[in-house]
């Protein structure tokens, strides 16, 4: 993800509605202006919604936040912002013409509204008008566009009910994974480290896609430190293999970690949920052991599998 600084709502939101804001530093003038404009304006019209603001070096970064932001946050709308200035040469033109064909792409991808108020100008005449003053303020109108289509979503919803006469449908979300997942963390023990080529160095752990296969399944994918040097710093990137007979078996692609080295445990998080669940004695392996841990107290919840279980179903 490119380097972003990120605004969160100071309180919960009271209309149900959240709205995120990427905008890109390049130009701050005036695309703080922008931004100052869209959060005013929506706090107008819809007050008490939540408004996340992250910002992000240039325009050119905002296509890829904005996908990240919609994957990462249940957001009604995304407001993109930013401001190009023409100049001498037809960069600013690419520029704007990448970010626009992007915009475009990810709103049908995502299946969101992004609104799109990242300006291509001639000069600071125009910026002025556009960004600083009221009639012609973008950050307004993005604003505006933005509660609009969510209105005329959630309305188009609410008549499609009606008109099989049932009743408008009550939403009720169970956490789930977002509770579950965060508090479970895998720890794996480092096996080997082998340099092949002129990729990232490799990290075989004493586990893999029978414990975890998610990555293998649909992708996921996860972040890890060493846990016994977590206070060391990281020393280059390195890909994380499982000990399975699987050319897929990577638990992660590229990760930076101080250099391994056989012994050392390898601390996965997040990985509370469906990861036991789905785990499998592929290969022969034996499902982990899981231990709950609490304000210094561990105690055993299931059991390491053995070899001897393994064979217990055998007739």
């Amino acid at each position: 993800m490119p380097k972003t600084s990120i605004t969160r709502p100071r309180n919960a939101s009271t209309s149900g509605l959240s709205f995120a804001i990427v905008a890109s530093r390049y130009n701050d003038t005036y695309v703080q202006a922008l931004v100052d404009s869209a959060t005013s304006e929506l706090n107008e019209i819809e007050p008490g919604a939540d408004v996340y603001l992250v910002r992000v070096p240039g325009a050119f970064e905002i296509p890829l936040t904005v996908k990240l932001v919609a994957m990462q946050k249940k957001v009604d709308a995304i407001l993109a912002l930013g401001v190009v200035l023409r100049g001498e040469t037809a960069h600013a033109d690419l520029v704007a013409r990448s970010v626009t064909t992007a915009l475009m792409n990810l709103a049908l991808e995502l299946s969101i509204p992004v609104i799109h108020e990242v300006l291509l100008l001639d000069n600071e005449e125009q910026a002025k008008a556009r960004c600083l003053g009221k009639k012609l303020n973008r950050g307004t109108e993005a604003a505006r566009a933005a509660v609009s289509i969510v209105r005329t979503v959630a309305a188009a919803v609410r008549d499609a009910w009606r008109a099989h006469d049932l009743p408008e449908p009550r939403l009720a979300f169970e956490p789930g994974r977002a509770v579950v997942g965060p508090a479970g963390v895998t720890l794996y023990r480092v096996g080997v480290v082998k340099r092949a080529g002129e990729g990232l160095p490799w990290v075989a752990v004493d586990g893999g896609m029978s414990d975890n296969p998610r990555p293998q399944l649909y992708g996921a994918r996860y972040s890890a430190l060493l846990a016994n040097r977590a206070d060391e710093p990281a020393a280059a990137s390195f890909s994380i293999a499982g000990k399975h007979c699987e050319s897929g078996d990577v638990l992660i692609a590229s990760v930076e970690l101080p250099e391994p080295r056989p012994g050392d445990l390898l601390a996965v998080p997040v990985t509370g949920a469906y990861t036991l669940g789905m785990a499998s004695n592929y290969n022969g392996v034996p499902r982990p052991a899981a231990v709950l841990v609490a304000d210094g107290d561990a105690r055993i919840a299931r059991r390491r599998e053995t070899v001897d279980d393994l064979l217990s179903l055998e007739v």
